[in-house]
């Protein structure tokens, strides 16, 4: 039995300081990674996955798939999240699960992808069980089923998943596989808003337009469109145009109109072309310009909006006579 001991006790000495020194060479990776410095990151999460530390080995293969501090290598990437996933690291059990799903570097294989999403989830990661109420909503590898895509949407949202808790927001908004309940979706919507979701950012701002599930409120609406604007989200720069072109819960204000049509314009949304093209016809903002707004009526027109269509002929029936 002693001697036994006496073999027992080296080993895990040379156990403890072998991950102690992944540990410290993950640790100068993440230092590295922090700075930008991504040449060097590689460098160290290579040393530490290679000594089996599985979050290194998540780490390099994300280095991999996204092209930091290396050329682009799917395939790479692929197996170091293998290794990883193996250890029960759930993060590379649902990238891996990602790439299966889209087939990234990989055939594509979606019953596979599920398998690595529930382990992943079983550990309460949210991406996972936010891919399997995707999967589940929409009959992915999996027969559609609502109650299963809402269960998992929800454990996902409880975990922190802003997509999911946006999700949440509409299906109670629209009452689609649970009953409607409007201050049930506002609460949703400012879970995900919170986290910088510029959808829900959007959505809870139409619900304090509008007054449904809160106490109307123009000026909280617009404070959220400005954020959602800010993010690119070009039904938000629109609205927030309107806000400003009419003077809903601001001071009127035709220049900063002009900015955020022009901005969702540029995104091709055809009632922004309508109301920028209303614009220049009246020289509201800029300077009078019938041609520029005839152009811009035009566009709303090939998007759909009838009233785009009426402008431009009108319009051009004014410029004929002249």
């Amino acid at each position: 039995m002693n001697i036994i001991k006496r073999l027992l006790l080296p080993l895990l000495l040379t156990l403890i300081s072998f991950g102690a020194l992944a540990n410290r060479n993950l640790d100068e990776a993440l230092v590295a990674y922090g700075t930008g410095n991504f040449s060097k990151a590689i460098i160290w999460f290579k040393k530490a996955a290679k000594q089996g530390n599985a979050e290194a080995q998540h780490n390099l293969g994300i280095m991999y798939a996204k092209a930091r501090g290396t050329e682009k290598d799917e395939k790479e990437a692929i197996q170091w999240y293998e290794k990883a996933a193996a250890q029960g690291y759930a993060k590379s059990q649902s990238n891996l699960g990602v790439m299966y799903a889209n087939g990234q570097g990989v055939t594509k294989d979606l019953p596979k992808a599920i398998e690595l999403y529930r382990k992943s989830a079983a550990q309460d990661y949210p991406d996972a069980q936010y891919n399997l109420g995707f999967l589940y909503a929409n009959g992915l590898g999996v027969k559609r089923d609502f109650s299963q895509a809402i269960s998992w949407y929800q454990k996902a949202a409880q975990n922190g998943y802003a997509n999911a808790q946006y999700i949440l927001g509409v299906l109670s908004a629209n009452g689609e596989g649970m009953d409607k309940d409007l201050e049930k979706a506002v609460s949703w919507y400012q879970k995900a808003a919170e986290q910088g979701s510029a959808n829900a950012q959007f959505n809870l701002a139409v619900m304090y337009d509008d007054g449904r599930g809160v106490k109307q409120d123009a000026n909280r609406a617009n404070a959220l469109y400005a954020k959602a604007a800010e993010q690119g989200l070009p039904n938000a720069q629109y609205n927030l145009g309107y806000a400003y072109a009419k003077g809903l819960g601001v001071e009127p204000n035709a220049n900063t109109a002009l900015m955020w049509f022009s901005k969702a314009s540029k995104q091709g949304l055809g009632n922004a072309h309508l109301m920028l093209g209303i614009m220049h016809a009246n020289g509201q903002g800029t300077k009078q310009d019938f041609a520029q707004a005839k152009a811009l009526f035009d566009k709303a027109c090939e998007t759909g909006v009838k009233t785009g269509c009426d402008n431009a002929k009108m319009l051009a029936a004014q410029l004929a006579k002249q």
